[in-house]
C-alpha cells in the first residue's frame, strides 16, 4: 500500500459558527495526518472551496443556506468522484440518509456529535483514500503533481488572507514549492470576471491565466484562480527595472483578452508592500479599488489611488427615518422616492465616497425603517421583519440600480403594510381607547396613553387622529362629558362634585369645558331634562 506522506485535506461546512470552529479545534488533525483547509458557512461557499482547495474529505451539515448538504454532494460529485463526504445532521430524517447513500456517502452522523464517532469515520475515509491511491499506481505521479499544485494554491490563498504569521513558514514554503516569487516587495492584482448569465468555461479561465503570466513574465510572479470570479496575480515589483507601470502591464493584458470570446474582466491594483507577508494589505486595497465600479462600469482598471480616505460627514445617527416611515405607512410613493433621492444626495460628501459607506448606509436605512415601523406602530407582520437584504444590496453593481432598489423595496413594504392594516383591527387604537375608557375619570394626558401603547407622544397624537378619525383631546373630552351628563341626571352630586368625578379640580374649569362641549351649562342641561 502506498503511504501518503502529504497530509489529507479536510473541508468543514456548517452554518453554525460554533460547530465548524469547534470541530476545527477539537480534532487533533496532525495525529490523523490531516489538515483543515477551509471553513465554509454555507453550501455555496463550500462548493467554491472544493473547486479551489480540492479537499480529500468534506464534513458537511445537511441543512445549510444557498446549497444544502445533498445539493453540495451532488454538484461536487460531477467533478470529483472520489471525494469523501461525512454528513452531519440535527434531523433524524431517513429520507436524507437515503439521498446521501445514493451519492455514495458512507458516514451519516447525528448531532449532538460524538467526537469519537467522527474520528472513527475520518480514519475510514483515510483508509478509502489510501486504497484508491494503491489502485491507481499508474497515475500516482500525476496525482502527486496535482497535490503539490493544490498545496501551493492553498498557501497563496492563506497568504493573501493574512493566515500565515511566520516569516520562516513563508520562506520554507516558497523553497519547497519552487515558487517564482520571493520575500521581496510585492504587489497584488485582482482580475475579476464580471458575473453574467453566461458561464465562463474552465478552458477560458486557463487562457486568461496564461495571458496574465505571459504579460507579467518580466516579473517574478504567481497567478492562480482564487474563486469562481477572481484570478489573483502576485508580483515582485523590484525583480526588474522597467519604465512601464503596473497599470500599463494590465492594459497590455486587456489587449490580449480581446482575442478571447468576450470575457468581461475588470482589474483592481493594490498598493506596493515591502514584504510577501504583507500581501494581504495589497490584496485588500485591490478589492477596495474594485468596489468603485459602483460609479462607473465602463472603467476596466481600478488603481488603489481611487480609494477615498476622507472620513464621511454623515453617519447613521444623523439620519432621521421618521418622515420616511410616515410616507411608507401612508403609501405616499412620490414622497418615498423624494426622501430616498435626498438621502443619496447627502451621502456624497466627496464625488466618489467609499462604496462600502454607501452600501452600509443603505443597509442601515432599511434596518432602521423596519425597527421603527415595529416599535412605533406595533405592526406585526412576520414576513415584514425578515433580515435586512444584505445579499441583494451587496450584488447591486451601479448607484442608479441601488437607489432604484431602495425605492422599490420601501414602496413594496408600504403596500404590504397597508394591505395588512386594512385586513385587521388596529390594535393600537383599540388599546388606546380601552386605556382612556378605564382612566378618563383621572387626570390623564396624551403622554400617559402614548406610554401605554409604546409610542412617542408626537407619533401617538398623529396616529390616533389619523386612524381613530378624532383628536385624542376630543375623544377624551367626549368620554368625560358623557359620564358627567349621566351623573348630573342620575345622581344627587353637586355640579362641583360631578366635575371632580371626571378629573376637574375646580368648578370653573368643569363649567367651561361642559358648556364648550355641549353648548349648555351644567344647570341648563339638568333643567332641560
Amino acid at each position: 500500500m502506498i503511504i501518503i506522506k502529504n497530509k489529507l485535506k479536510v473541508l468543514i461546512a456548517d452554518d453554525e459558527f460554533t460547530i465548524r470552529n469547534g470541530l476545527n479545534k477539537a480534532v487533533l488533525w496532525d495525529s490523523l495526518n490531516m489538515q483543515v483547509v477551509g471553513l465554509a458557512k454555507d453550501g455555496q461557499e463550500a462548493l467554491e472551496m472544493i473547486h479551489t482547495y480540492r479537499p480529500d474529505i468534506v464534513i458537511t451539515d445537511i441543512r445549510m443556506p444557498k446549497l444544502d448538504g445533498i445539493q453540495l454532494i451532488e454538484e461536487s460529485r460531477q467533478a470529483y468522484k472520489d471525494l469523501q463526504f461525512i454528513i452531519l445532521s440535527g434531523h433524524n430524517d431517513f429520507s436524507y440518509a437515503q439521498q446521501a447513500i445514493r451519492y455514495g456517502v458512507k458516514a451519516y452522523l447525528l448531532k449532538p456529535l460524538r467526537l469519537a464517532e467522527l474520528i472513527a469515520e475520518l480514519k475510514v475515509c483515510s483508509d478509502n483514500i489510501k486504497i484508491a491511491y494503491d489502485k491507481g499506481k499508474n497515475y500516482g505521479n500525476i496525482e502527486m503533481e496535482l497535490y503539490k499544485e493544490d498545496s501551493k494554491k492553498l498557501f497563496l490563498n492563506q497568504l493573501i488572507q493574512n493566515e500565515i504569521m511566520s516569516d520562516e513558514k513563508i520562506n520554507s514554503k516558497i523553497q519547497s514549492s519552487q515558487m517564482t516569487i520571493k520575500d521581496e516587495p510585492v504587489q497584488v492584482i485582482v482580475f475579476e470576471l464580471k458575473q453574467t448569465n453566461i458561464e465562463i468555461s474552465k478552458e477560458s479561465i486557463e487562457k486568461v491565466i496564461e495571458i496574465i503570466k505571459e504579460v507579467f513574465t518580466d516579473f517574478k510572479n504567481e497567478v492562480w484562480q482564487y474563486n469562481h470570479f477572481q484570478i489573483i496575480a502576485i508580483i515582485n515589483t523590484e525583480s526588474i527595472q522597467t519604465n512601464k507601470s503596473v497599470h500599463e502591464y494590465c492594459q497590455e493584458c486587456f489587449e490580449k483578452f480581446r482575442l478571447l470570446d468576450e470575457i468581461p474582466i475588470i482589474v483592481g491594483i493594490g498598493d506596493k508592500e515591502e514584504t510577501l507577508k504583507r500581501s494581504y494589505y495589497s490584496f485588500t486595497k485591490a478589492l477596495s479599488a474594485l468596489t468603485y465600479k459602483l460609479y462607473d462600469t465602463t472603467i476596466q482598471i481600478y488603481n488603489s489611488q481611487i480609494i477615498c480616505s476622507k472620513k464621511p460627514e454623515i453617519s447613521a445617527n444623523n439620519v432621521d427615518v421618521n418622515p420616511l416611515v410616515e410616507y411608507i405607512r401612508k403609501g405616499e410613493k412620490e414622497k418615498v422616492s423624494q426622501y430616498c433621492k435626498e438621502f443619496f444626495n447627502i451621502l456624497f460628501y466627496v464625488p466618489m465616497p467609499p462604496p462600502s459607506y454607501i452600501k452600509g448606509m443603505c443597509i442601515y436605512l432599511v434596518s432602521d425603517v423596519q425597527k421603527t415601523l415595529k416599535s412605533n406602530y406595533q405592526i406585526v407582520i412576520d414576513e415584514l421583519y425578515i433580515k435586512v437584504p444584505f445579499t441583494d444590496l451587496g450584488h447591486i453593481t451601479t448607484l442608479d440600480l441601488m437607489e432604484e432598489y431602495i425605492v422599490e423595496y420601501f414602496n413594496n413594504l408600504s403596500e404590504w403594510i397597508r394591505e395588512d392594516m386594512l385586513s385587521q383591527p388596529d390594535s393600537i387604537i383599540i388599546a388606546a381607547k380601552q386605556y382612556i375608557d378605564c382612566n378618563f375619570k383621572n387626570k390623564i394626558s396624551a403622554t400617559d396613553v402614548a406610554n401605554y401603547v409604546n409610542l412617542s407622544v408626537a407619533y401617538f397624537t398623529v396616529y390616533f387622529k389619523t386612524n381613530a378619525g378624532i383628536n385624542f383631546r376630543d375623544y377624551l373630552l367626549g368620554k368625560k362629558m358623557d359620564y358627567a351628563k349621566q351623573l348630573l341626571i342620575t345622581s344627587n352630586l353637586s355640579i362641583s362634585e360631578v366635575g371632580n368625578s371626571v378629573g376637574y379640580d375646580d368648578y370653573r374649569s368643569f363649567y367651561r369645558a361642559f358648556k364648550n362641549h355641549t353648548g349648555e351649562t351644567p344647570s341648563e342641561f339638568v333643567g332641560s331634562k
